[in-house]
């Protein structure tokens, strides 16, 4: 009942909610609507002695905004006026302009245009009439995006008119052969346009140096740029192209330093992980395992409109992407409410292209070699040194044993000397070659535009059977119906998942290099003779002969519909639904042979072999409505708008192990004895709702004065029962300087704005069940044929949503039209953190969630975008971004209290790894330790400071303290592009400057490696051997567990070349003659180099890899 009467409850204030939307919907129209016949009715004043016609029009036009359009030569004709005119209205003063005139007008929307009248004035036909002549087209980039906002000025006038949102325009001409049109956009350079005897035109604007988009895309509306106070990034499918051009994600992090990759030392390049990603630091806390859906801390991807996953991103084709806009501010993403405190990324689709039909084929073949650039391990004589020096065959006191261990010594010599040195590190291996395809095909006109894509994808890795084949469709319909436009874009992709028969690459840098991998008759051995005291070490070669399975796949429909309608030139209505279904599929299976099972007895040997299973299934929805108003008034620029956002997923998963499967023939789970011993099936189910309704408002004073605001307000089904409703706004000022009387005299200055904003936005990214009390079934015990079920979590009704407090301000600066400078300083505090709170265990309960916590991040960033030359047929451009964060833990629970203390007990207990402890006023990213002065070169025992400057060679968790920080002091990007004619270079590379990290390599390979495996050089070279020897790493007979310790620390500065492409564009008009409109051909590099001042061995589980790709791309 509780909860029936929870749900009304939520109803009636979602129906509350829309019933205010809709009031406002209504509202807003009817304003709009009346807006028209308000500026007819406006009162005009008019005082004019022996003036023109063209002086009186000019007049009116500033007075209430309309645009005459009429012939020269006949107002002319009328001479010189006088008229003097006091509060009327626009009708009436046209009526008194013209009387006694042979001119009659008409207003049609914003434009009133003068004609000769016909009723009052005679017939003349002559040869030299003037013929006006309807000219209609279009405007795209290089990339055929459309471009809305293209000014469009008739040569030698001042009239012209401008480009709509989807790039389209109308103009009347007279005498159009004759005429010239310019065409103008902000970053891209003018082009003029002799009309001749086309009707319908189709202009391409090249960028000039660096494109500078006019138009910021938020995902719910569109802002100019120049208005605009929030703080954004944004680049052309073009640009992401040239930075790499199979890895959407890849572009960005090169592109934009403040979109940061999380590094991964563990995965490498394996080509099925997908990596997390932070826009200005980290808000959310990390270690709560299962409490958050994903990563907390990873922004929301938006495609054309709707949210989607990170993976799809991954996986989409470069090619079908028009532009990236990112949002990192509450002024630019409070709208997107309690999904925005990491940011938002807005993915816009290529738009359909007008005009003829165009074909284009675009072809990527990759050559992806492994980087094993951080590994130095011991070859076989150096191995079998090792051990003799950590003491493994010294005498032992008994002659038995001795006389074992010198056999052991000597059986090892012999392979050595018969020639056995196996550098296993290449043996799972391979130079790869990955091949990328895109066939496209689109076309249309103004009233029809369509586009159909058919990609496919082999991208293997750099371990031998490991891969992601993705192949996809990509369709979109656009039609315009007057002044309605009709859009549906449909997408289908299937994602197969390889990972390597050969295992995890680890085990190959612990192989001893004396153990060959193969028998006398080129079989792969199953297992190596180690001795008695000896782990058994399997072979991983020998199940690359196995049949084995483990890989997993997905497939994904989506489909977009949206309703365009421009209900007047000022307002638009629009109706968007997205449909999102996905299933996915996984297997691994390992036959009874495999290694895995080599340490099975007797008892269990039925039990070796293993089948996993997983499958999965969802279904999303999102529709939103919008209501956007724009209207520019004498000095006063409007852009507001009003949404509503409805969005719902449902999905579930189950998984189960069964075992039992005598050979690798019976690779159904059907063939298997049981399920995993203490297992059983088992499965998830989530579900969750959202519904917001936004307001948006973006203003303009004489272009000078800038003001944004927006309010949201979102109940989720996260949310408990008590705080199902959270409001988020944001406000935004800004000054365009260079708008100035002042300013205008400084001719070296272009542009210079200042913007500051505030606001509030929040985060939702946890398990959909956070708030509700959870309860499991007995699942094995059952009385009276029912089963009984206990309570598994607690619930907690007051959990909402984790907030941000957000201030970013910041600066622009173009000066000598060659340079511009972006300066952004920002303050993000988040609060509500998702935490436990420690409960009494006579509750029956140790914890249960709850909104406390706050962490801190501060920093800025800073961008330089230099036009160093710029001329006809050469340019170079120079683009260099600077960034800057530091994080701090304001506020925890007592449960992150004791959580610190069960860190410092696993570090006791064994651990040798830095935990990460949360201490209000430190960093999440500090590194914890206990500090080292080295090692006493006397016995090769580590000394320890104490908390009370006392020295040590006892480690103690009591003893820790700061012992350095993972956040660098300054990173970012640096590009150069420098283009000749069609040829054109682009170098990229990242930075980091400052910092610390913890080298893991030092102490799990060199001091506490287990020397009975193969293992880093330097445990032979500079391990301590002898009293006197000044050493980093201690005594080499030395096996106790070194656990975290300053020594470790090292400053972590790198550069690395990132990207280097090289592509050329043939001559167009060579290429018409065989019916080609463009080609170009493209070679690249990626990860080329990489300086650093930590040597560390980096891919652990999966090797790290370079590239280099060569590309083409035709269209007919």
């Amino acid at each position: 009942m509780k909860k029936k009467r929870i749900l009304q409850q939520v109803f009636v204030k979602m129906l509350r909610g829309f019933r205010c939307f809709l009031a406002s919907l209504i509202l807003f129209i009817s304003l709009a609507s009346t807006i028209h016949a308000q500026r007819q009715r406006a009162e005009i004043n008019l005082s004019f002695e022996k003036a023109t016609l063209k002086e009186v029009f000019e007049s009116i036009t500033t007075q209430v905004g309309y645009t005459f359009v009429y012939n020269e030569k006949s107002i002319q004709s009328v001479g010189y006026v006088n008229i003097k005119i006091h509060s009327e209205n626009l009708t009436d003063v046209l009526d008194k302009c013209l009387a006694g005139t042979q001119l009659a007008y008409k207003i049609d929307k914003n434009v009133i245009v003068i004609s000769e009248n016909k009723k009052n004035s005679p017939v003349n036909i002559s040869l030299n009439q003037t013929i006006k002549k309807k000219i209609t087209g279009s405007v795209v980039d290089e990339s055929g995006v459309s471009l809305p906002g293209v000014t469009i000025l008739i040569k030698g006038l001042k009239r012209g008119t401008v480009t709509d949102v989807d790039g389209n325009f109308t103009l009347e001409l007279e005498n159009a052969e004759k005429q010239t049109l310019v065409f103008s956009f902000l970053g891209m350079e003018t082009q003029e346009v002799l009309v001749g005897n086309k009707e319908k035109l189709v202009i391409k604007l090249k960028g000039s140096g660096f494109a500078i988009s006019d138009v910021v895309v938020t995902g719910f509306f569109e802002r100019k740029k120049e208005s605009f106070t929030g703080a954004i990034a944004s680049f052309t499918g073009e640009e992401l192209k040239n930075a790499n051009s199979v890895n959407i994600l890849a572009a960005i992090s090169i592109l934009e330093p403040s979109f940061k990759v999380v590094e991964n030392d563990i995965a490498g390049s394996n080509p099925n992980v997908i990596p997390d990603f932070v826009i200005r630091g980290e808000a959310s806390l990390p270690n709560l395992v299962g409490d958050y859906k994903g990563n907390p801390n990873n922004p929301i991807f938006i495609l054309d409109g709707f949210e989607i996953s990170a993976e799809k991103v991954f996986d989409m084709d470069p090619t079908q992407v028009g532009s990236i806009t990112i949002l990192k501010d509450a002024a630019s993403t409070a709208i997107y409410g309690s999904r925005a405190s990491n940011g938002v990324v807005v993915i816009e689709t290529k738009k359909t292209a007008d005009g003829t039909i165009n074909v284009s084929y675009n072809l990527d073949l990759s050559v992806i070699m492994p980087d094993l650039r951080g590994y130095n391990i011991l070859n076989s004589s150096q191995k079998l040194e090792l051990e003799r020096q950590a003491g493994y065959y010294d005498k032992s006191g008994s002659a038995s044993e001795d006389e074992k261990r010198a056999d052991e010594y000597n059986a090892k010599l012999q392979l050595i000397m018969m020639g056995n040195n196996t550098y296993w590190l290449n043996k799972p291996l391979q130079n790869s070659v990955g091949h990328k395809h895109s066939f496209t095909i689109d076309g249309g006109e103004n009233s029809l535009r369509y586009s159909l894509n058919a990609n496919y994808d082999n991208n293997p890795g750099v371990m031998i059977g490991s891969k992601r084949d993705k192949i996809g469709v990509v369709s979109t319909l656009q039609y315009r119906f007057k002044n309605v436009t009709f859009k549906n874009y449909l997408s289908v992709d299937n994602v197969t998942s390889f990972n390597s028969p050969y295992g995890n690459f680890s085990q190959y840098s612990k192989i001893n290099p004396y153990f060959a991998f193969n028998d006398n008759q080129g079989n792969y051995v199953k297992s190596f003779e180690t001795g008695s005291w000896w782990l058994n070490i399997g072979n991983p070669l020998y199940n690359t002969t196995l049949n084995t399975k483990n890989e997993s796949s997905y497939s994904m429909f989506i489909n977009n519909f949206s309703i365009d309608w421009n209900i007047i030139p000022q307002l638009r209505l629009q109706a968007n639904l997205s449909m999102n279904q996905r299933k996915d599929e996984g297997v691994i299976f390992m036959p009874a042979d495999h290694t895995d099972f080599l340490g099975y007895s007797i008892p269990n040997y039925h039990l070796r072999g293993s089948y996993k299973s997983s499958e999965g299934k969802s279904f999303s929805y999102d529709g939103k409505v919008m209501l956007n108003y724009y209207n520019n008034y004498k000095n006063h620029m409007i852009n507001a708008g009003l949404a509503i956002n409805m969005q719902m997923m449902d999905g579930e998963d189950y998984s189960f192990s069964v075992q039992g499967f005598p050979n690798d023939k019976l690779d159904y789970l059907i063939f298997g004895l049981q399920y995993q011993e203490g297992t059983r099936p088992v499965g998830t189910d989530t579900r969750s709702r959202l519904i917001g309704a936004l307001g948006s408002l973006n203003y303009s004073y004489n272009s000078k004065y800038l003001l944004d605001l927006s309010f949201r307000t979102d109940a989720s089904s996260k949310f408990g029962a008590d705080n199902r409703w959270a409001p988020f706004w944001s406000a935004g000022l800004g000054w365009n300087l260079h708008n100035e009387k002042f300013i205008k005299d400084l001719r070296f200055v272009d542009k210079l704005r200042l913007k500051a904003s505030y606001g509030v936005t929040g985060s939702q990214n946890f398990d959909p069940y956070q708030s509700i009390t959870r309860y499991q079934f007995y699942l094995t015990d059952k009385y009276n044929y029912a089963m009984g079920s206990y309570m598994m979590a607690l619930g907690n009704s007051s959990l909402k949503w984790q907030t941000t407090y957000q201030l970013n301000t910041g600066f622009e600066f173009g000066f000598l039209k060659r340079f511009d400078v972006l300066v952004n300083v920002y303050r993000n505090l988040s609060t509500s953190l998702l935490s436990d709170i420690t409960l009494p265990p006579s509750l029956g309960f140790s914890t249960y969630k709850e909104n406390i916590g706050e962490m801190l991040n501060v920093g800025y960033e800073a961008y330089l975008k230099a036009n160093i030359i710029k001329k006809k047929n050469v340019y170079l451009n120079i683009n260099i971004g600077v960034i800057h964060n530091e994080n701090t833990v304001e506020k925890i629970s007592n449960s992150l209290r004791a959580w610190n203390d069960s860190q410092d007990e696993e570090l006791t207990s064994g651990s040798n790894k830095p935990r990460v402890r949360y201490i209000e006023g430190q960093s999440i990213n500090t590194i914890w330790g206990v500090p080292s002065v080295g090692i006493n070169p006397a016995n090769g025992k580590e000394i320890f400071i104490t908390p009370n400057g006392e020295r040590t060679d006892v480690w103690n968790a009591g003893y820790q303290q700061p012992i350095g920080g993972t956040d660098p002091d300054l990173e970012g990007n640096a590009g150069f592009n420098l283009g000749y004619k069609g040829l054109s270079l682009s170098l990229y590379f990242r930075y980091r400057m400052g910092g610390q990290m913890y080298n893991s390599t030092l102490v799990e390979r060199v001091e506490n490696a287990d020397k009975r495996y193969n293992c880093d050089i330097r445990v032979l070279e500079e391990r301590w051997k002898n009293p006197g020897d000044i050493t980093f790493f201690k005594d080499i007979k030395d096996n106790t567990l070194t656990r975290p310790t300053s020594r470790f620390v090292e400053d972590y500065s790198f550069l690395q070349l990132s990207t280097v492409n090289l592509y050329y564009d043939f001559n167009k008009n060579l290429l018409s003659k065989f019916n080609v409109k463009s080609l170009r051909l493209s070679f690249s590099m990626n990860d080329i180099f990489r300086l650093t001042t930590v040597k560390a061995e980096r891919g652990i589980s999966y090797p790290f890899s370079s590239s280099f790709r060569t590309s083409l791309r035709i269209m007919f």
